[in-house]
């Protein structure tokens, strides 16, 4: 309650307001705002439907969120934030002080207020601080400005006071607040220019908090590709972030230890004995990195940066001999109905756009003769040494036992190969001779696309490939043979069985965890963190993949591999 002894008005506020919602700044790119003032508060009723403040309690946007946090044990009766003018500001504390004791009080100062004038007066004062946490401490707000901490406040219920003299204040109130951040901002789409909601607003805020929270205390990385390397910095180029991506993994560790951060690496290039080692000694952990499910148009072993990412401090999505932050989502979130309305809008854009993993696949739509009366089974075929096999398939270690397994279970159906596109390319490891997966398999297909042969098939059997998620979201059954991430939710025929796994998942819920809660996406064209959706759009625009000179070569590179391998194998016919 606001006491009596401060002279306040019911006049709506007037004066400069925040627009509140803002994208983390980056030192490798331009942040753009995300809306611009468009008309006097005065213009404006007050709301009676105060929902949109909800969002802003329920996903802790708003502000610079980034900003160092308070003390969870500290309140104080009332807070004055200033925005440029220390005069204004003083004048605010003398106001408040006629209310309440000034050792219940704190000031919050803004990036260019001089701070001299209060710490002469003995007056506490913190800059670049958590509005969050912080207009949760308090009672009251008093601000020069329509600020973040006054929205905010009024946002959390608490009393809100604005002016610049020593006569009445203008209160600031919920329903006012969310007048004006509904209908007195005008909202831009930093990725498209286009106008947008204040909830398409939140809702990209979001995104931007949620890999500033994953990235958070990264100093280092390790393993990263020199192709990968630019891509790297620009996911981690966040507030309150000091991160090497490249050079003598020693320095880096060392790097580590001084700013007391951790060191992300790539799950397929472990560093070495010494190195952990050495970071053991300097308390400095190492979380893992990987593709998201959603990568970029085209092969990593291709070099084709991604552009989206996950990194996981309990373990990685595909080993499933421990626990990740992916399974840890999907075991214990509850997905809100938000959440759950924009996976399934996701899986639709996704199933629209014959969306995959490497980007927008063509010839969606296949036609292979598939016997009356039989059912069709679609086997993805995938590289013999991947980690996803090696730690997420525990009895069956590659595609021809894979095959083999699945036509003992299922003696009549018509079996589909496809053989995995990297393998194809002359990348990496696990090529079955035609001849040999054809004893087990009806056909072998090499062109088209996985969309468009998860479309034909009547089910899908896999050891941990994506191509089974890849069907989840288009409605197919899947069959497992491992313990890929989304068996063991109830959505899966499962050979295996993983005891932590013990709730019952929606497909959406799956996808909202998996697609939106787990990974970190980067806008191509931009450089700003961003959502799905981005990524998706982006992914439509051609104009946006032209290969790279390495991207060349490395492909002319895997067609030599294989047309040396097709030699070697008719020289060693011949001589047989």
């Amino acid at each position: 309650m606001v006491s009596d002894l401060i002279e306040i008005t019911d006049t709506p506020l007037t004066g400069n307001m925040t627009v509140l919602l803002v994208l983390p700044p980056g030192r490798r790119r331009s942040t753009p705002a995300l809306g611009c003032p468009k008309v006097d508060l005065r213009d404006l009723a007050p709301s009676s439907d105060l929902s949109p403040l909800a969002l802003l309690r329920r996903y802790k946007v708003g502000g610079r969120y980034w900003g160092t946090a308070l003390p969870s044990d500290v309140s104080y009766e009332f807070a004055v934030s200033v925005h440029n003018d220390a005069e204004a500001g003083l004048r605010l504390w003398r106001h408040a002080i006629k209310s309440y004791p000034a050792g219940q009080g704190l000031v919050v100062l803004g990036a260019s207020c001089d701070a001299q004038p209060f710490t002469l007066r003995g007056i506490p004062w913190v800059r670049d601080v958590e509005p969050h946490g912080l207009v949760q401490s308090v009672s009251v707000i008093l601000s020069d400005t329509g600020d973040d901490f006054a929205v905010l406040g009024a946002a959390y219920g608490r009393s809100v006071l604005i002016g610049q003299t020593d006569g009445p204040l203008q209160v600031l109130t919920p329903e006012y607040a969310t007048a004006w951040l509904v209908s007195g901002v005008e909202w831009q789409n930093p990725f498209d220019g286009r106008s947008m909601t204040f909830g398409m607003a939140v809702e990209m805020a979001t995104d931007a908090r949620r890999a500033w929270l994953r990235f958070q205390g990264i100093a280092g990385c390790l393993g990263i590709a020199w192709w990968k390397r630019d891509c790297m910095a620009r996911f981690l180029d966040l507030p309150g972030n000091n991160v090497r991506v490249s050079g003598d993994p020693r320095r880096i560790v060392r790097h580590a230890i001084e700013v007391a951060g951790d060191i992300a690496v790539w799950t397929s290039r472990p560093p070495k004995r010494g190195i952990r080692q050495y970071a053991r000694t300097g308390n400095v952990s190492f979380c893992l990195i990987e593709d998201g499910f959603l990568r970029s148009a085209g092969l990593g072993s291709d070099l084709f940066p991604p552009f989206s990412i996950v990194m996981d401090r309990r373990g990685i999505y595909f080993d499933a001999s421990k626990e990740s932050d992916l399974e840890h989502i999907l075991q214990t979130t509850t997905f809100d109905p938000e959440i759950i309305k924009r996976a399934r809008r996701l899986i639709d854009a996704m199933i629209a756009g014959h969306v995959t993993k490497y980007g927008i696949e063509s010839s969606p739509n296949l036609h292979i003769p598939i016997p009356p009366g039989k059912t069709s089974i679609l086997v993805p075929g995938q590289v013999a040494d991947d980690l996803s096999v090696r730690l997420g398939s525990p009895e069956i270690k590659g595609n021809l036992e894979l095959l083999k397994a699945v036509r003992r279970h299922n003696a009549e159906a018509f079996i589909i190969f496809r053989p995995h596109p990297d393998v194809d390319a002359g990348h990496r490891a696990g090529q079955i001779p035609d001849r040999v997966a054809l004893q087990y398999a009806d056909r072998v297909v090499r062109g088209g696309s996985m969309a468009g042969l998860i479309n034909l098939a009547d089910e899908i059997h896999t050891m941990t490939s994506l191509a089974g998620f890849e069907a989840l979201i288009r409605g197919k059954s899947v069959v497992t043979y491992g313990l890929p991430f989304y068996a063991g939710w109830g959505l899966t025929i499962d050979h295996l069985k993983c005891s932590r796994r013990n709730r019952k998942l929606c497909i959406e819920e799956l996808a909202a965890g998996t697609l939106l809660l787990y990974p970190a996406y980067l806008d191509p064209v931009t450089s700003l963190p961003c959502g799905p959706e981005v990524l998706i759009k982006r992914l439509l625009d051609p104009t946006l993949w032209t290969p790279r000179f390495s991207t060349r070569v490395r492909r002319y590179q895997g067609r030599l591999r294989r047309q040396f391998g097709k030699a070697l194998m008719y020289i060693r016919r011949q001589a047989s």
